[in-house]
């Protein structure tokens, strides 16, 4: 499966968890990563499957991500890669996945460079492996439970707390 459309949206809800999807090539596990990438928040990201990447796999105009698709552990060169290919790029969050592990000194220079890693299985579910990484996932969880909030508060005719009603005539 390539379609990037695999983030299902409600009405005025933003994106819901990625549907789960096999991750079967590499480009799937792009794909997979790119539905996540868009949940957390990253509205624009999209895989570019095949041809030089440059090191950057899905793009996005705040975040770089860089997927790999192998079996053994990732290390600091790896990182360090992403690292350079984010050129002047310095506003870009930079968020790396993998469907393995990562050794020791990838996860220090992760944490000093503030590089996000992830796992994924091989059902497309994704899994944090560093504070970056759950700074994001918990950013896009409370994302969610306000606009959950928010339309129950819509269904029962109230406002959110700290929401007050328009005044007629005001400006």
């Amino acid at each position: 499966m390539t379609s990037e459309n695999n983030t299902r949206t409600g009405a005025g809800t933003g994106p819901a968890l990625p549907e789960r999807r096999p991750v079967r090539s590499w480009q799937d596990a792009e794909h997979n990563a790119a539905a996540w990438m868009r949940y957390w928040g990253y509205a624009d990201a999209r895989a570019k499957p095949g041809g030089p990447d440059g090191g950057i796999d899905v793009r996005s105009a705040r975040a770089l991500g860089q997927v790999k698709y192998v079996a053994a552990a990732v290390g600091r060169p790896e990182l360090q890669l992403l690292f350079g290919a984010r050129g002047r790029l310095l506003d870009r969050q930079l968020l790396f996945f993998t469907g393995s592990s990562y050794a020791a000194p990838a996860l220090q220079y992760a944490l000093e460079n503030d590089i996000a890693l992830f796992v994924y299985g091989l059902d497309g579910s994704m899994e944090a492996r560093n504070a970056p990484a759950r700074r994001i996932m918990d950013r896009a969880r409370a994302a969610e439970s306000a606009r959950a909030a928010e339309a129950r508060a819509g269904s029962r005719g109230r406002r959110p707390v700290g929401q007050t009603r328009p005044v007629p005539g005001a400006a």
